[in-house]
């Protein structure tokens, strides 16, 4: 399956406004369909978010690394204005705020933590993002995650894992605003083999380094066993699978060839199951022999950055 940075990103945003909305919010979007006649340019971007009368901007995107061979995964929040004092009074701190939510999030393999910037400090200019040039709001924004690392692309793919981030964000504007926590929670995780990933060798980080399963289903089960939601893992190659709207308590996650685990499932928050699958029991890990892992950024990464999706 093809990937396109617009479907994803419209996948998360139309998630986003769904879960803002059950929360209360007034939500305005820049486009709801991903069509060419549904671009807007950044002006009229602009003065929709002006005439509407919100009180933040939220701009949804994934990054490139503008290299065409150096990977790397992680969030990237950017706000108007120098580092440390971003133009719009509270940008800088929802930008910290969103950044470091994502990094927290365990269903995908990060290169380092989240990362934040003014964009004249990030581009050494004063023109910084054209998305921000006639913005007056305080907002960002965000780059949840990088669509060039093969393996994240992969889960980008899938419609639920672009809700779980847009589900991450929407918690980080609760915490911005100060809003009540919510009664629901969530459990989300990857499910892999014990056997490197199959095809063409990648740069992987973490556990990306192991096969991901395809097509299997996932119970979330009562402490009897009992299921109370299935998920089906599709056949994208990134193992990926969540439950919603989850009541507080202990849970069975059940899979076929694993033991039961059970956890607590918290309100508001996303509690994380990674499951390895074990098919061979005395086998050595492969995880040092293949995997590459860049644990900085440095500023030749932030460089490339500049280069990449970030700076259109």
């Amino acid at each position: 399956m093809e990937y396109y940075e617009s479907d994803s990103n419209l996948k998360g945003a139309m998630a986003m406004k769904d879960i803002l909305r059950s929360r209360g919010y007034e939500v305005f979007m820049s486009r709801v369909n991903n069509t060419t006649d549904d671009d807007l340019n950044l002006f009229e971007i602009h003065q929709l978010a002006l005439n509407s009368g919100a009180d933040v901007f939220f701009a949804i995107h994934s990054n490139s690394s503008g290299s065409a061979t150096r990977r790397v995964n992680f969030p990237f929040a950017i706000y108007r204005g120098y580092d440390g004092g971003g133009t719009a009074e509270g940008s800088e701190e929802l930008a910290g705020i969103v950044a470091s939510n994502l990094a927290d999030c365990e269903a995908t393999s990060w290169s380092r933590g989240g990362l934040t910037h003014g964009d004249w400090s990030f581009y050494r200019n004063r023109s910084g993002l054209g998305v921000f040039r006639w913005n007056k709001l305080p907002g960002i924004l965000v780059e949840n995650c990088f669509h060039d690392y093969q393996i994240e692309r992969e889960r980008l793919l899938n419609k639920d894992y672009c809700g779980l981030l847009a589900t991450i964000n929407s918690r980080s504007l609760d915490k911005f605003f100060n809003r009540p926590a919510q009664q629901f929670g969530m459990v989300a995780g990857i499910v892999r083999y014990d056997y490197p990933r199959k095809g063409k060798r990648l740069t992987s980080f973490g556990k990306d380094a192991y096969q991901p399963l395809n097509g299997v289903p996932v119970e979330l089960c009562d402490l009897e066993g009992n299921p109370i939601q299935t998920y089906q893992i599709d056949n994208y190659n990134n193992g990926f699978y969540c439950f919603t709207r989850v009541r507080p308590g202990r849970y069975l996650v059940a899979i076929d060839g694993v033991e039961d685990y059970e956890l607590e499932v918290k309100a508001d928050k996303t509690t994380y199951y990674n499951v390895t699958v074990v098919t061979q029991p005395d086998a050595v890990e492969c995880e040092e022999e293949i995997t590459v892992v860049h644990s900085d950024t440095t500023e030749s990464d932030e460089s490339a950055i500049a280069n990449g999706e970030t700076g259109q």
